[in-house]
């Protein structure tokens, strides 16, 4: 994809205050402190995350950095996977697919599906889009960690 192709018109812009809109602030800690701020709000299927685009996120050709969307991802999959699951767990894959552009400003919503559990893992789908369109997708797989003893 050409990045000087790209159509910016439709460009999500969320509201200038998503608390007004319903949305929470996340607390955040170590490197997710590095991806926010970010928002959440609950959802009838579930949570959803947001997260407003900025420079600090892009490329050299002004679009969002995959590693940087991948945090993300990481990140609000990790939340919800906490709130199914509270045992203590680790990322252990994370495969995932950049389906189209996002630029500074647009506002990025995340959301996350259980897809299974066993006795040691627990598998999931996540998806953030802008303004409806995928921007990225990724399946991951958590680990439970033995209890601490």
């Amino acid at each position: 994809m050409d990045p000087e192709t790209v159509d910016t018109a439709a460009s999500f812009r969320a509201p200038l205050d998503p608390a007004r809109e319903g949305w929470v602030l996340e607390e955040e800690s170590g490197f997710s402190e590095k991806i926010g701020p970010m928002w959440y709000r609950r959802a009838d299927d579930g949570g959803v995350h947001g997260v407003r685009l900025e420079e600090r996120h892009t490329n050299e050709f002004g679009i969002a950095f995959g590693g940087m969307l991948m945090a993300y991802l990481d990140h609000f999959m990790a939340v919800q996977v906490r709130v199914v699951a509270p045992e203590r767990k680790v990322t252990i894959q994370l495969h995932t697919n950049f389906m189209a552009p996002a630029r500074v400003g647009d506002w990025l919503e995340g959301r996350t599906a259980i897809a299974r559990r066993t006795s040691s893992l627990l598998f999931t789908k996540g998806t953030i889009t802008c303004a409806g369109e995928v921007v990225a997708s990724a399946h991951g797989v958590w680990k439970f960690l033995k209890p601490r003893g």
